[in-house]
């Protein structure tokens, strides 16, 4: 017996015919009749033994395949030992064949299932490596169509790619959009990266995704500490992180450092002429004084004019001390630095720069605003000397005589304050001058 293939138009249609001794072909009766007219040029005779599953598929190359019959899944490469094969359906199919195998031709199957009457198939369980899947669609008549990305390549892999190691950036960047770099893994991984305020990675506050190079540029980010985490994954979707994943941080610094408060290690009171009132000005960071040959001074409100306390230590910290000694005409009754734009005053090339090198911003709260001196302490400044506006007595008018008292008031144009007890006032008595004691 011999196996005859028929190539049709889209079609390949086996019958079973006979051979005699001398090599002639004879069909049967029923065929005869109905193939001399069909069957001429394009009949091809094999031996039964001969014909193969992948001679079936040879034979069918030149059948025209519809454009929607193909291998969905999976793909290209996968990380399980197990998975399923998927695929579009197939014009008039009645059910599907796959095979699994080590060659591209499947000419020896690893895995076969037949008669499949669904769009799926679950593969069993398979090693590392190569593979590829020929599917075959069964079509009402018995036509075999292949789809059209035959046969299909999958490579199973399970090994996670190697752990390179994040290149540590520069500990402080004011640069706003600095680039990360890192050692390759693998070739072809594809890597996350990801900023996170703790080394544990878990609060992410920027993610990207997708990155095939061995660099990335961040986009805006604003001051504060950050943990790089990366994490690498190679094409069939096994991660693993860099050796030094949360390990490494860096500073951005990118605006200069600002006076946050204003207050003073003086006691609240009313200071005079000549004491001193120490000011203390805080920063959010870290802050460097180059005086030189110049100076770096406070401006006050001190009334009709204006004084300056002057720089005395502090430098390299986040406090600077400033120290005021009180002058003539300085008056206030709550004590406030100046509502300049420049509050602090450098001089003679003096400067003063926070740990990125950024000039300090010189402005800070003033007139009652939170932060302010005069919210923080109630220190009044007072030179000017307290003068008699009025002397009175709550006595009626009249004459009074030899040992009569008369209690006489003096007020001042403010608070005053007697030092000892012996204090009189002196009174015009006519013919000489008395003196009223000091009562209270």
């Amino acid at each position: 017996m011999t196996l005859l293939w028929l190539k049709r138009t889209a079609v390949l249609m086996p019958i079973f015919v006979s051979c005699s001794q001398d090599g002639m072909t004879n069909a049967s009766s029923t065929q005869e009749s109905e193939s001399k007219s069909k069957i001429v040029e394009e009949t091809t005779i094999v031996s039964s033994n001969q014909v193969s599953a992948q001679q079936k598929v040879e034979e069918a190359k030149d059948a025209i395949l519809p454009e929607s019959f193909y291998i969905t899944a999976p793909g290209d490469f996968i990380n399980s030992e197990m998975f399923r094969v998927e695929w579009s359906e197939a014009p008039k199919a009645k059910d599907y064949d796959l095979i699994v195998s080590l060659t591209p031709k499947c000419a020896i199957a690893l895995q076969a299932y037949g008669d499949i009457q669904g769009n799926f198939q679950d593969i069993r369980t398979l090693g590392e490596g190569e593979y590829y899947l020929c599917l075959y669609a069964i079509q009402v008549g018995s036509t075999i169509i292949e789809p059209i990305n035959h046969p299909k390549k999958v490579s199973i892999d399970l090994t996670p790619p190697l752990g390179a190691a994040i290149i540590p950036p520069s500990v402080v960047t004011a640069d706003v959009n600095p680039t990360i770099y890192w050692e390759e893994f693998e070739p072809n991984a594809v890597y996350t990266l990801q900023l996170a305020t703790d080394e544990s990675c878990k609060n992410a506050v920027v993610s990207y995704a997708g990155i095939k190079a061995l660099e990335h540029t961040l986009n805006f980010i604003s001051d504060g500490r950050y943990f790089i985490c990366l994490t690498a994954a190679d094409q069939a979707g096994n991660e693993t992180v860099a050796s030094n994943h949360g390990e490494v941080s860096f500073v951005v610094d990118a605006s200069a450092a600002y006076i946050t408060s204003i207050s003073s290690e003086n006691d609240d009171g009313i200071y005079g002429l000549g004491e001193t009132v120490q000011i203390a000005v805080t920063f959010n960071e870290n802050v460097f004084v180059h005086a030189g040959e110049g100076e770096i001074n406070l401006k006050l409100e001190t009334g009709d004019v204006d004084h300056f306390a002057t720089y005395e230590r502090g430098s390299g910290g986040n406090i600077l001390f400033f120290q005021y000694t009180i002058a003539e005409m300085a008056n206030n009754a709550r004590l406030d630095v100046h509502h300049s734009v420049d509050q602090i005053h450098l001089k003679g090339g003096a400067s003063l720069i926070d740990e990125n090198g950024h000039p300090v911003s010189l402005h800070g709260p003033t007139l009652g605003e939170f932060g302010s001196l005069s919210s923080q302490k109630k220190i009044a400044i007072d030179t000017k000397k307290p003068t008699i506006i009025a002397i009175t007595s709550e006595e009626e008018n009249g004459v009074y005589g030899i040992n009569d008292i008369l209690n006489l008031q003096v007020i001042f144009s403010e608070p005053v304050f007697l030092e000892g007890t012996d204090a009189h006032l002196k009174i015009d008595g006519g013919d000489r001058e008395r003196l009223a004691a000091y009562l209270r």
